[in-house]
């Protein structure tokens, strides 16, 4: 029985193609070896361009340097000059000097002289001559003075006359004036401080701190410490170092009113053991003679004795004139009733 046309194309298209399991193996096979040629080619490869290292700490390293010829002019360098020696110089001896003819001198014996024919008396044996006496006037006590220089300086200064007074106040001012005056020689003299940087001029001022108290009832003395650090008068070095101390006396005679206190400073000690004599004034800050404080008036000592005497004497008074006025207001009062019953009666 003969299929269709129709019937084969539709059994053509229901069976499936097997395809051959060699074909598949073969195929994994060929890359397989493929890749191990191509591993093995590489290899060769980079084991023929790298160069075996040779090892240099075996066997003796040889050079080969006849094959190298250096250049020209290295060979035909000229050799350094040698340095000149110094030229020695050969000085020719001086010459002798020159022979001086002798002079022709003719030598004079000239015979002593004679001895005198008188010879001098001398002094009996007996008798000494008189020593030179020491003129009395050298041993007298009495000692002569010139004074006519400083009395000639004391008038011009007092206006010619050195007994007349130079003001006729009695006062404290006038008597400082008077003193100033009497100086013999006030004329001013220049001279040079060598060592400014070891000194320190009049009028410097010493900055300090009192570390004693002050009562001007009795005087005493006080003491200071510098706060500052006080410089040559060049301003170098430092002559009065902070921390020295400063000794003083301070003056109890103060008047009613007064407000500072005279003090002056004598002495001045440093760390060091050295001391200075100052003798100068306590100023403040300003320049100001003496010191300030707290001032202590004494009112109750100088008033309270007559407050007191006020008080005792009008409590008196008035105790005195009570008593007198209650005596009056009694005998007014009986004289009164007296009045009184003397008119009741004569009525």
């Amino acid at each position: 029985m003969k299929r269709s046309p129709e019937l084969e194309a539709m059994l053509s298209q229901d069976e499936v193609a097997v395809a051959s399991t060699k074909v598949r193996r073969n195929q994994v096979i060929g890359a397989v070896v493929l890749v191990i040629l191509g591993a093995v080619a590489a290899w060769f490869v980079l084991v023929g361009s790298r160069s075996r290292p040779s090892d240099t700490r075996q066997g003796d390293e040889e050079f080969s340097t006849t094959g190298f010829r250096p250049p020209s002019f290295v060979r035909e360098k000229d050799e350094p000059p040698k340095p000149q020696q110094p030229a020695i110089i050969n000085i020719p001896p001086p010459p002798p000097p020159p022979q001086v003819a002798k002079s022709d001198t003719t030598e004079f014996n000239v015979p002593p002289p004679p001895p005198p024919a008188i010879a001098d008396n001398p002094p009996p044996p007996g008798k000494t001559p008189p020593a030179d006496e020491f003129p009395d006037r050298l041993k007298s006590k009495m000692i002569v003075l010139d004074t006519s220089k400083n009395n000639e300086n004391n008038g011009s200064l007092a206006g010619g006359d050195s007994d007349r007074p130079t003001v006729a106040g009695e006062d404290r001012n006038s008597k400082y004036l008077a003193a100033a005056s009497a100086l013999a020689d006030r004329s001013a003299t220049a001279r040079q401080i060598k060592r400014i940087d070891a000194t320190i001029v009049e009028g410097t001022m010493i900055p300090g701190i009192l570390e004693t108290a002050i009562v001007s009832d009795l005087p005493g003395q006080v003491r200071a410490i510098v706060s500052q650090d006080v410089y040559s008068f060049d301003g170098r070095r430092v002559l009065i170092p902070t921390g020295t101390h400063l000794i003083g006396e301070y003056q109890s005679d103060v008047v009613r009113g007064q407000k500072r206190i005279f003090v002056i400073w004598t002495r001045l000690i440093r760390d060091d053991g050295v001391t200075v004599r100052l003798n100068s004034i306590a100023a403040d800050s300003l320049g100001r003679s003496g010191l300030t404080g707290v001032v202590d008036n004494k009112f109750r000592e100088r008033f309270g004795a007559a407050i007191l005497l006020s008080i005792v004497g009008g409590a008196s008074s008035y105790l005195t004139g009570y008593g007198s006025n209650a005596a009056i207001g009694n005998s007014d009062d009986a004289a009164r009733a007296e009045d009184i019953a003397r008119n009741t009666i004569a009525q």
